[in-house]
């Protein structure tokens, strides 16, 4: 890993569904995700979840968000879902827990 500062972020991994960490001792800035590795300096959508699309233009929608429902057996703090139209509750979830 590149040492510096980082800090975590609300993002996983679009790779590996692994937390995002943001560089932060450095003005350039950066991202890297703590599980795989996978770094980018810019918006963090070009290496989280949130930027997952098929072409250019057309945005996916799938947000990382906290876990509303953390349990023992998905502890996981931060989880991506997909926005869909016909959703009245805004989301559905689609996170799958890492083994």
């Amino acid at each position: 890993m590149t040492p510096g500062l980082y800090t975590v972020t609300d993002h996983v991994c679009r790779e590996c569904l692994g937390r995002i960490l943001e560089r932060v001792d450095n003005p350039a800035g950066g991202y890297r995700c703590s599980n795989c590795g996978a770094s980018t300096v810019g918006a963090v959508e070009s290496l989280c979840a949130c930027g997952m699309r098929i072409d250019a233009n057309a945005d996916l929608g799938f947000r990382c968000e906290p876990n509303p429902k953390q349990t023992f057996e998905f502890p996981h703090e931060v989880v991506v879902r997909r926005r869909q139209a016909e959703d009245t509750q805004g989301a559905q979830q689609l996170a799958i827990p890492l083994r």
